[in-house]
């Protein structure tokens, strides 16, 4: 199984240093430069594509369709958020109905971190507490479930907990 794939990186040497809970990571890149892991949401000035797909779900029998009707994602948001995701049925296979990609937004607004470079004295308000329940209503049928989430953007990291799917059993084919 692949876990990631970074692309546009050509990395020559890396290093990295653990000083108690905190750690360095440092590399040079094919352009001669020695980029710090970690710092900014920017490649450059330029957005990141970041995306996740997990493998395809088969949900107790992998030979009983099931019919899909909630998605809620657990996620843990350092901000703003506003990602795309999609359910893909039977490994998206295109002879089966895929429904519609989906917008999750997380509005982040008024809530900052120490050291956010948005963060305005006398106006940002610390310590507030950002959505980490995202729900969607969805319609569609397969006998497996992959979930897509894409996240083309500058804004703040977030971490991916857990998906709970509401479904409905129906007959063996």
């Amino acid at each position: 199984m692949q876990f990631s794939e970074i692309k546009g990186i050509k990395v020559k040497v890396c290093d990295s240093q653990l000083t108690g809970q905190d750690e360095l990571i440092v590399f040079a890149n094919d352009d001669g430069y020695v980029y710090k892991m970690e710092v900014g949401n920017s490649w450059d000035g330029s957005n990141i594509d970041a995306i996740y797909e997990s493998p395809s779900m088969p949900f107790q029998d992998p030979q009983v369709r099931k019919t899909f009707y909630k998605f809620t994602l657990y996620l843990d948001p350092e901000g703003l958020i506003q990602l795309t995701a999609n359910l893909l049925f039977d490994q998206n296979d295109p002879n089966i109905i895929q429904p519609p990609a989906f917008t999750i937004t997380g509005t982040g607004t008024g809530i900052f971190t120490y050291g956010s470079p948005t963060a305005v004295f006398g106006t940002a308000t610390f310590g507030g507490t950002l959505d980490k329940k995202f729900g969607n209503n969805v319609i569609g049928s397969g006998k497996s479930v992959a979930v897509r989430i894409q996240d083309i953007s500058t804004n703040p990291s977030f971490t991916l907990d857990t998906a709970i799917f509401e479904y409905g059993t129906d007959d063996r084919q």
